[in-house]
């Protein structure tokens, strides 16, 4: 049984609301426990009603001592992410993300 995460963010607040996000680089804190991979798949939608459009997997290694990281090029006002292992002998936990972004113009 995999072990799975999901999360629903809003990219729109940041400081600018009235900007679309350009979304650069997600780093993640991450507990590990093992050389195995987390794939990671990225959402983005304009509306919290509106479908998902799904980017990925990008597949990050959990075997070094530095956060991990994916890069991606996409620009959303809400961002999803779905990630997981392949088996429960594979265990990790996300302890906090952080978001790189660039500023877009106007709606």
């Amino acid at each position: 049984m995999p072990i799975d995460s999901f999360l629903t963010t809003k990219l729109f607040d940041f400081g600018a609301p009235d900007k679309i996000k350009r979304l650069l680089r997600i780093q993640f804190m991450i507990s590990r426990e093992g050389p195995y991979y987390l794939p990671v798949y990225v959402g983005t939608a304009a509306n919290v009603d509106e479908p998902v459009t799904w980017h990925g997997p990008y597949n990050m290694s959990l075997d070094k001592t530095s956060p991990p990281w994916v890069d991606v090029d996409v620009s959303a006002r809400y961002l999803c992410l779905r990630m997981g292992t392949a088996g429960a002998d594979e265990p990790w936990r996300l302890t906090g993300y952080i978001l790189y972004y660039e500023l877009r113009g106007g709606y």
